[in-house]
């Protein structure tokens, strides 16, 4: 028999996800005009990752990443973290000895990385594909997971990286700023004026596999297994975007169903050319509503309650209309291509919550809000 204590725990977890969901999560701070003009701004850290991706291009990917980035001096290891080099290295930038851990973080495939600069609603952003599945997995669990030896599920086929520390730009930082002060103090220096503004030395990056999109293969999406990993490559890339874009401009990502059905949205139009309801319940593990396919990318974000909760099937049941309602919102916006008309779309969903979204009426104020949003450029 389960313990009251924990009955109790997991009730309130259940009714606190479900809360959260009848609430919009994002916080609009800025004009749409102002958000627009602000998404062409080039993020510092763009200088620093076209030089890596030059240098890639006379060596490899997975040499400059193992030569720049701390991560990828470590193995996936439970133990790692005990080792006192580990924490030199990653909490305070310390370059990492060679014989400490001579292979570093071990791919299978190292030199099938690409990294790139891309161009999303989210604005230009460092992108690494990583092709073989296995060391897709490694380094989402390097930089995401602190090297712990984590599951990675199969229906997570990218991973949007924010806030990463990126030892090199402070060393060169530290190198420019001692030219021109010889004499002074670094350490005074970096508290005040560069550790206040982590634009100066922290990086978001994109990591991409190259596999079937949630997981699910390219015959039940009725289409070839190349034409299938193609435009699964293109709806991850929009889907992280919309995660950056509302990362930089509404306050926030969050673990919330709510994310994930408008960065779908986007990113099935970009790769399939509209919403197609039937494509985002399956992507979710409920083409079978009011059944649930286990593995599905639903229960990741949940918060870990189980799939056959009340508060899971209530959820579930406020997915279902929701991705009904977007179906008829891209309709009647015309599937929008133009990253103008896009940002305008996720503006205008991002001012409901999940509850609101599976109310009939919601596409007709969708549509509403998104002309009036247009009006704004």
């Amino acid at each position: 028999m389960e313990k009251q204590g924990n009955l109790k725990e997991r009730t309130t977890l259940s009714s606190d996800i479900v809360t959260r969901h009848r609430a919009s999560p994002f916080i609009k701070r800025l004009s749409t005009a102002e958000i627009i003009a602000s998404n062409h701004q080039e993020s510092p850290q763009l200088a620093v990752w076209r030089e890596y991706a030059q240098e890639a291009i006379h060596s490899s990917v997975y040499a400059v990443l193992r030569k720049y980035i701390r991560h990828f001096g470590f193995p996936i290891d439970p133990l790692v973290h005990q080792s006192p080099i580990y924490g030199v290295v990653m909490a305070k930038g310390q370059k990492p000895a060679l014989k400490d851990y001579p292979e570093g973080l071990v791919l299978q495939n190292p030199s099938g990385l690409v990294l790139e600069i891309g161009l999303q609603i989210g604005g230009e952003i460092p992108v690494l594909t990583i092709p073989n599945r296995k060391d897709f997995e490694s380094v989402v669990q390097a930089l995401a997971y602190k090297h712990q030896p984590v599951d990675i599920p199969n229906s997570m086929g990218a991973c949007l990286l924010k806030g990463i520390n990126n030892w090199d730009r402070i060393d060169r930082l530290k190198h420019a700023w001692t030219l021109a002060h010889p004499t002074g103090d670094w350490t005074r220096y970096f508290l005040h004026n560069v550790r206040p503004f982590p634009e100066l030395y922290q990086d978001h990056w994109m990591i991409i596999s190259d596999h079937p999109y949630s997981g699910i293969p390219a015959d039940r999406m009725g289409l070839g297994q190349d034409d299938w990993l193609r435009r699964s490559r293109k709806i991850r890339l929009v889907h992280e975007a919309v995660h950056l874009f509302c990362l930089k401009h509404l306050g926030g990502m969050n673990i919330h169903l709510q994310d994930e059905l408008m960065a779908d949205f986007l990113g099935m139009i970009a790769g399939l050319g509209r919403y197609d309801a039937q494509a985002g319940l399956l992507w979710l593990g409920l083409e079978k509503f009011p059944a649930y396919r286990s593995g599905g990318r639903m229960e990741n974000y949940v918060g870990g309650i189980s799939p056959t909760s009340k508060a899971f099937s209530v959820l579930a049941e406020w997915v279902y209309e929701a991705v009904h309602h977007l179906e008829s919102f891209s309709e009647a916006i015309g599937h929008p291509q133009e990253m103008n008309s896009q940002i305008c779309a996720i503006l205008a969903l991002s001012e409901e919550s999940l509850e609101s979204l599976a109310n009939p009426y919601s596409q007709q104020r969708l549509t509403q809000r998104f002309y009036e949003l247009k009006s704004e450029l």
